[in-house]
């Protein structure tokens, strides 16, 4: 398996918004990191939180912690409010030095 889901999430939308894009994201068949904001989750393979203020700065640092944990070739970045198809992730780069 060359893919995984980076999910990061600043825990402050409604839970029922949060649940309903971790039970599209729980369908797909890769592992998937979380990375979560001053709160512990219990979503993904591994499970990551971080503290800090929500900003932009912390969103980018939430990525790049789950971007150091990953032991795949390619990731896909979910963030905790949007509801992805699972064919998004069907995705495969044509080539190694563009990002998508």
């Amino acid at each position: 398996m060359n893919k995984t889901v980076i999910y990061y999430t600043c825990n402050t939308h409604k839970p029922e918004i949060d649940e309903l894009a971790r039970r599209y994201l729980s369908r797909i068949d890769l592992p998937i990191i979380s990375v979560s904001l001053n709160k512990k989750i219990d979503f993904g393979d591994t499970r990551i939180v971080m503290q800090g203020t929500r900003s932009h700065l912390m969103m980018h640092k939430q990525i790049v912690k789950g971007l150091e944990k990953c032991k795949t070739k390619y990731a896909f970045l979910a963030e905790s409010d949007v509801l992805y198809h699972s064919s998004h992730f069907d995705f495969m780069p044509t080539r190694d030095d563009v990002f998508y």
